[in-house]
């Protein structure tokens, strides 16, 4: 493929039937995808660059390498990103790590009361780790030099 060339579609939509060999098989991405609304551009495909990256790199296989504070959010119920894998890669990884868990489906996250939840613990962690702007006191102008 060239530059400004249509992409390769590699495989079949995220849940459409098994039997169709789809980017997403398990038994939760069909509903998990038909029952959530889109913006009306989204197109439900995906392409042979995306798979190759997803392949090559999986943050999963490398968080070790990292050294800055890592949070790791999990649906303990999902059955398209294994959470047992999720909880041994936040183990085995350097540094800061925090592991939040919430007793839902990998797509419930996406959506209401879990939405909300992972986003008040990702707000929480980066003000923890990034500091909060209304915390900070504004530096003072000084005319000293």
């Amino acid at each position: 493929m060239r530059r400004g060339e249509e992409p390769l579609i590699a495989c079949p939509p995220v849940g459409t039937p098994p039997a169709s060999s789809p980017a997403m098989s398990s038994e939760e991405a069909e509903p998990g995808i038909a029952g959530r609304s889109r913006a009306p551009t989204w197109l439900n495909e995906v392409t042979g660059r995306a798979v190759f990256a997803e392949w090559t790199n999986r943050a999963i296989t490398r968080m070790d390498e990292l050294r800055s504070p890592i949070l790791v959010l999990i649906a303990d119920r999902d059955s398209v990103a294994p959470p047992a894998a999720a909880r041994a890669a936040a183990w085995r990884a350097k540094g800061h790590v925090e592991v939040r868990e919430y007793p839902c489906l990998h797509f419930d996250i996406y959506l209401g009361e879990w939405r909300e939840r992972a986003i008040a613990d990702q707000l929480h962690f980066l003000r923890r780790h990034l500091g909060a702007a209304e915390a900070r006191e504004p530096a003072a102008l000084s005319s000293e030099t």
